[in-house]
Parts: C-alpha cells; structure tokens; sequence
C-alpha cells in the first residue's frame, strides 16, 4: 500500500522529497513552486528524474553549463543537454553524449549534431552522426572531402541488407 502511494506521489514522502532536493538544488521554495514540481512528478513519474532536472536547473541559474549538462543526461532530458552543449560550446560534453547516439536514437538529434561539428570542423565526429541519421550520402562526402577512414561499424550502417530496396 505504501509503495503505491509513493508511487503515484500522493502520500507525505514525495513532497517531502521534493523540498528536500529543492532545499539542496537552492531552486524556489515558495508554495507555488513546490506544488508545481510535485504536480510534475505526478505526472512524470520519476523521483530521481525531477530532482535531477531540478539540480540540473540550478547550476544552469550559476553559470555552470558542465554539471548541468551531466545532470540533464542523467535525468534523461538529452535534448536540453543538447542545446546547453550548443549554447555554452562544450565540446567534450557533447561528443560524450553523441558517443552514446545509434541507430534507435531520434534521428533528428543526431542531425542537430552533426552539423554543430560539421559547422566547428570536426568532421570525424559529424561523419559518425550523420551515419546513425541516415544521411550516408552527407557522411561519404565528407570521409571523401576530409580524408576520414570509413570504419566497418559505420560500413554496416550505410549498407542496406540484402534483399532490401537499395541492395544489389
């Protein structure tokens, strides 16, 4: 009975935890705020999830776009973590998370990334990126035009399987 309620986040503890992590992410504690984010854990689910996104929030408000970055991919929210990459040109924030990009990822997301290293010139990364979206054509171009060794993994991707439209 208790874990039920916990998890549908109407019993004392979820919003005690929730003013608890507000209290250490030093994000807003008015009545307000409070009730809102637990209304968005209702809805969402995740405990961990929101108190990361709400640490995440406060080093986004301090300037420090590294650790929010790290919070927001622990969280699950890639996107934002994305464009706090873009915004602040974390370079080495965002290869690590374009590291973590295949083929069941948002192709879209790996588009966005691609052409942020294609537009800052680094190719090698953007020709991985632009393979997982399904841009092969882009990616070949740029291994011809760069010199950029096309690896076996990125071989598999750009070929169809036999039997499919495409394969000879």
């Amino acid at each position: 009975e208790k874990g039920h309620t916990l998890i549908l986040g109407w019993n004392e503890t979820v919003p005690r935890l929730i003013f608890q992590a507000r209290l250490r992410a030093r994000a807003p504690l008015s009545p307000s705020s409070l009730c809102s984010s637990i209304g968005e854990f209702s809805a969402r689910g995740s405990l961990s999830a929101q108190i990361g996104s709400l640490r995440a929030a406060y080093f986004e408000e301090h300037n420090m776009p590294d650790k929010a970055v790290a919070l927001h991919v622990k969280a699950g929210n890639t996107s934002r973590a994305i464009d706090l990459c873009f915004r602040h040109r974390l370079f080495d924030s965002l290869r690590n998370i374009a590291d973590s990009i295949n083929a069941s990822t948002d192709p879209s997301l790996a588009q966005r990334c691609a052409d942020f290293f294609l537009d800052h010139g680094q190719f090698d990364k953007a020709v991985h990126l632009f393979t997982q979206a399904g841009e092969c054509t882009k990616a070949l171009d740029l291994c011809v035009l760069h010199n950029i060794p096309l690896t076996e993994e990125m071989a598999e991707v750009m070929v169809p399987p036999l039997g499919a439209p495409g394969a000879e």
